[in-house]
């Protein structure tokens, strides 16, 4: 009997060897295989390489199953790497060609990327999106940059642009708001719409007199910047003085600095005071987790990779020659109470003080930008002094300070983003009359004074406004235009800024189906009814001029809205994700039909654009899977990419005999009708 036991746990070990086998041939698999005819690549440690010669293969949007724990699917990619997490740096090697479309998009974990001089091109969405990307070198061998191929790349600092670059496509960099100057190349002749958009840390660009094209919003949103130096003479000094831009006019545009040197950190724990010292800025930091979470897609994050997290200190002192305090440098230090900084100071940066037990905080007079959730759920803070200098003051940054009393907000502030003081109890901030900061207290109803002045104003909003729930039905009424709101972003998960928990509208916890807005509303502003998921149907008035930025965005049962005559404006995003909606008149006043109005909307199945567009903008109907029909008339002559992407069923777009229309067809490959 003992030796038959002996026999078969023998047998049985022999089997879940094998099994083990094959699953890790299975995982040495992951780890390799082709991207191209001649281009193959690996993962060693936490790098990736790519090795051969010529060019990449392209790769392209997928819907994959969630790994969060929720049900559903998410937007991925089909790049052979793209669920791999192990790794954080990019290395292609000589001899590779190109870059295919969406490789390396939304891969979040990137931090540096190195290049190849044989590099002619990169694909469009390459890096879009990659939060954590801040090293990349663009050899001058690259002729070519695909759209939004850095959109999103929040933690780039710097960039060279190559010498042979020809063209600057649509939202390559936009919201990279880490860029604080862009040189453009002699070889650029053209900057396409949205290069630039929402860079709002940049304060300075250079344009050569090669730049024969600029759109019209390559710079929108660009808050901060404040001088654009051109050619006297040039294209570029021209579109500045038609737009009312402020520049300098130059016979030659300044060399470019040398780059800077790396910078050499070094710091010690002593009688519990943490000193920081050296030249330059510090590194950004990652979380760290606890692995053995049996929750399926939630990880408790442990700490930071920060060479000091496992120290205990109460004091920290940064010292002269530091020029950015890096993300997360002391998240969740709880016994942290004081922190002296120094005047070279530039940047604080996402989540760096986040949970500690701050109770004020000097900002010095250099600081231009404080990053996201800089100083989120510091519970003891009460006094925040912020310098003339600043600029900038990221989403979140003071989010959950519920001590919080006093904050002054000097009048160089030109950009406060998303809920950067919610849940701040009792604050007051100081303004000064007639200054962004002051619009921005009024807007979020925040309580404030003049500084001398010591009367505390209250905002209400638009008191001539009011709403009530009846009956399943919200009631908008009054005149003039409506308030905008914010998303509220919880902190589940792993990402930095959390998934979208709803909005800070007064209705935002009632429940209702149905919406009438009365005559006398001018405007529904952003956010408004984003995310309400009973919502079936919508009346519109007659008064209604414009709609704002993702304004019903995600309200998957929403199936009817009218669209009044003397609507002129739709905002980015407005009926995102709608995917019920199944029609849609657009009225003859119509003159804006911004990026993604309708993107996701899978019932739509036909749209006739009225004359009085000009423009279409991108990603318009994207993935409206059920499209069928399209009319366009000639007034459109201009049509931003991937309007049509991914409507697979889209059968017939009309279109006029050489119109803007027609040839984009023509050049996206899309079935088409010509009319007279």
């Amino acid at each position: 009997m003992k030796t038959m036991f002996s026999r078969l746990f023998a047998c049985l070990m022999c089997v879940v060897l094998m099994l083990s086998s094959l699953c890790f041939a299975e995982a040495e698999e992951q780890l390799n295989g082709t991207c191209g005819e001649k281009l193959t690549w690996r993962i060693e440690g936490n790098t990736l390489y790519i090795s051969g010669t010529g060019p990449m293969e392209d790769y392209k949007e997928i819907r994959m199953p969630r790994t969060d724990g929720e049900s559903g699917t998410r937007i991925g990619v089909n790049s052979p790497w793209y669920g791999n997490r192990s790794f954080d740096k990019v290395v292609v090697e000589e001899g590779v060609t190109t870059l295919g479309n969406y490789a390396f998009f939304n891969k979040t974990a990137i931090v540096s990327v190195s290049l190849p001089e044989t590099l002619v091109s990169i694909g469009k969405f390459m890096f879009g999106g990659d939060g954590h990307l801040k090293d990349i070198n663009l050899p001058d061998s690259i002729t070519c940059i695909g759209q939004n191929a850095f959109s999103g790349c929040h933690s780039l600092r710097s960039l060279s642009l190559p010498a042979s670059l020809e063209k600057i496509e649509f939202g390559t960099f936009q919201s990279c708001d880490g860029l604080s100057e862009i040189r453009i190349p002699d070889s650029v002749m053209s900057i396409d719409r949205y290069s630039f958009y929402a860079c709002i840390g940049m304060d300075t660009v250079l344009i050569p007199a090669s730049v024969t094209e600029i759109a019209q919003d390559a710079f929108g949103d660009c808050r901060g910047l404040k001088s654009i130096i051109v050619v006297n003479g040039s294209y570029a000094e021209q579109f500045c003085k038609e737009n009312g831009i402020k520049y300098t006019g130059v016979d030659t545009l300044p060399e470019a600095a040398a780059p800077a040197a790396k910078a050499e950190i070094t710091w010690n724990v002593k009688n519990g005071i943490l000193t920081i010292s050296g030249n330059g800025p510090m590194e950004d930091f990652e979380y760290t987790y606890d692995e053995s979470s049996s929750t399926p897609g939630r990880r408790t994050v442990n700490g930071t990779t920060a060479p000091w997290d496992d120290e205990v200190f109460g004091r920290v002192i940064v010292e002269e020659g530091i020029t950015s305090i890096g993300k997360r440098a002391f998240y969740n230090h709880k016994d942290l109470k004081y922190a002296v900084l120094p005047d070279s100071l530039l940047y604080i940066e996402a989540y760096a003080f986040d949970t500690t037990a701050l109770k004020k905080i000097t900002i010095p007079g250099s600081v231009r930008r404080i990053g996201a959730n800089a100083f989120d759920y510091c519970l003891q803070l009460k006094d925040v002094i912020l310098p003339e200098s600043i600029e900038i003051i990221g989403d979140r940054a003071f989010v959950n300070c519920t001590r919080l009393e006093h904050v002054n907000l000097p009048a160089s502030l030109h950009t406060i983003e998303y809920e950067a003081f919610d849940e701040c109890g009792n604050a007051v901030f100081t303004v000064e009359k007639g200054s962004y900061a002051e619009e921005y207290c009024n807007k979020n109803m925040l309580a404030y004074n003049y500084g001398d002045d010591a009367s505390v104003h209250v905002p209400v909003g638009n008191t001539s406004i009011s709403w009530k729930v009846e009956d399943g039905t919200l009631y908008i009424s009054g005149t003039g235009a409506m308030d905008d709101y914010n998303e509220v972003f919880g902190t589940h998960g792993t990402t930095d800024k959390g998934e979208f928990l709803g909005g800070n509208t007064p209705w935002d916890n009632e429940d209702f189906s149905r919406i009438v807005i009365e005559n006398g509303i001018t405007s529904i502003g952003k956010n408004t009814f984003r995310n309400r998921y009973a919502l079936v149907s919508v009346s519109l008035p007659d008064t209604l001029e414009s709609i704002g930025e993702m304004a019903f965005g995600a309200s998957p049962s929403l199936e009817e809205i009218n669209l009044s005559e003397g609507l002129t404006s739709i905002g980015a995003n407005a009926f995102v994700s709608c995917p019920k909606l199944k029609n849609i008149t657009l009225p003859d006043s119509l003159k804006e039909m911004d990026y993604g109005i309708f993107q996701n909307c899978t019932s739509l199945k036909e749209i006739r654009i009225p004359e009085s567009i000009t423009t279409l903008g991108a990603v318009l109907f994207s993935r409206c899977t059920n499209l069928e029909k399209v009319i366009i008339p000639a007034s459109v002559t201009k049509m931003e990419p991937g309007i049509f992407r991914d409507c697979e069923n889209l059968k017939e777009v009309i279109v006029e005999k050489d119109s803007c229309a027609m040839q984009y067809c023509i050049d996206n490959n899309l079935p088409y009708t010509i009319v007279e």
